[in-house]
């Protein structure tokens, strides 16, 4: 069958299905009063679409400073599945990740989504991780994701990469 478009009544008890055209393809007449239209969706499985929420901390030549450093508002409902953070020159760093609905914008450390596995590098230059069991993976469409610095030595310029799956 041809894409539908329209769908039109057209006498008591008949309903005509027409493509995108205009031409009628087929016509439904219901021997009852309650007639079922069924339109079937897409079969098997569904593409997973990758993405990433990416923030870059710099310090302008200097260590970054510890505090919140901003906040993202993600466009689309995601599930989190690792994280890699890098920084320059070697030094050490601790990241926080927040989440909180955009109404309930400004976040605080209550937000955390890590579990007490914050993502860090400890004397190097890059870190990264799947291993997100304590952390609350899904995202919804118009949360905010927020950065905070817990600790820094040495880096002045670092980048905190979220790896999702859109949803």
């Amino acid at each position: 069958m041809p894409d539908v478009i329209e769908v039109v009544s057209t006498a008591e008890n008949s309903i005509e299905v027409l493509d995108s055209g205009g031409t009628v393809v087929e016509v439904i007449t219901a021997t009852e009063t309650v007639v079922e239209i069924v339109v079937p969706g897409p079969q098997g499985p569904q593409p997973t679409v990758p993405a990433s929420i990416n923030y870059i901390f710099d310090g302008g030549g200097q260590t970054v400073t510890t505090g919140l450093k901003g906040s993202i508002v993600v466009p689309f409902a995601c599930t989190i599945n690792s994280w890699s953070l890098v920084a320059s020159p070697s030094g050490s760093i601790t990241v926080d990740v927040w989440k909180t609905p955009l109404a309930d914008y400004p976040p605080s450390v209550a937000d955390s989504i890590t579990g007490g596995a914050k993502p860090a590098i400890s004397a190097g230059q890059q870190a990264s991780s799947s291993s997100l069991g304590a952390w609350t993976t899904a995202i919804a469409e118009g949360d905010t994701i927020s950065f905070n610095v817990d600790a820094v030595t040495d880096v002045t310029i670092a980048s905190i990469s979220l790896k999702v799956t859109r949803a």
